[in-house]
């Protein structure tokens, strides 16, 4: 829902309509079709789901049952590709890159439809694989022109040591970084930045749980309540218990 308020904002600044809106998806797990049948509950014109082999399109060889449900609701065009054509034409980009590979093929799809600077704000979550930080910290360093470190559910550790881990690959191959721990002040940190013809990725979308008081201070919770009731309104989520943050 967080993800559908902010592009309900977003739409309203570029004066465009949902029916005329391609969404492109970089994960096709259970979160990602979640968000793209909401998208499509809205009247969106297209929701376009990429794994790591490429677009997900009917007549794809090898397709488990869950690939070809997926097919079957999305890509209305059959197009094919990589995630860099499901970018090409796309007006949002959702992703759910939570492996070095998935990051560093959603910033190489940016990078080739950026006419300005690609900048990056992400970090790692705690308790979880400490080798990948260092090698996250090295992928994006090498595709982005600037990035914006900062803490994504610590969970039992230092936010610090996890940015710090993050940092050994960084420096590795650029020096062209901020750290702002404090997730909120990270976003408005990565927004002053952000030029014109400039591409912002923040990996993995905000969670409900972790970024509503970035979301309220942004002034999304107008844009939530709106998301509320266009979602109430579609049959498919007519019965999912939806509840503003406190």
């Amino acid at each position: 829902v967080v993800t559908i308020a902010a592009c309900i904002n977003a739409l309203k600044l570029v004066k465009k309509d949902w029916k005329d809106v391609v969404v492109a998806f970089s994960g096709a797990g259970a979160a990602g079709v979640a968000i793209a049948k909401l998208f499509l509950s809205l009247g969106v014109k297209d929701v376009i789901m990429c794994d790591r082999k490429g677009i997900i399109c009917e007549g794809n060889e090898g397709m488990t049952p869950a690939k070809q449900e997926i097919a079957a609701f999305s890509n209305k065009g059959k197009k094919k590709g990589t995630l860099a054509d499901a970018v090409n034409g796309a007006d949002i980009f959702v992703d759910f890159a939570h492996t070095p590979d998935g990051l560093e093929k959603s910033l190489a799809a940016l990078k080739s439809h950026c006419k300005g600077r690609l900048i990056c704000l992400f970090g790692c979550g705690g308790n979880r694989d400490r080798t990948k930080r260092s090698i996250m910290g090295e992928t994006v360093a090498r595709k982005a022109d600037f990035s914006v470190l900062t803490s994504d559910n610590p969970r039992y550790e230092d936010p610090y040591d996890i940015i710090a881990e993050i940092e050994k690959g960084y420096r590795r191959f650029s020096v062209h970084y901020a750290v702002v721990p404090e997730r909120e002040k990270a976003i408005y940190s990565v927004s002053s930045r952000a030029s014109q013809g400039a591409r912002v990725i923040c990996s993995r979308p905000p969670s409900a749980k972790n970024d509503w008081p970035l979301s309220a201070s942004c002034a999304a919770l107008t844009a939530f309540r709106t998301a509320r009731r266009a979602l109430l309104q579609a049959d498919r989520t007519a019965n999912i218990p939806l509840r503003s943050p406190a």
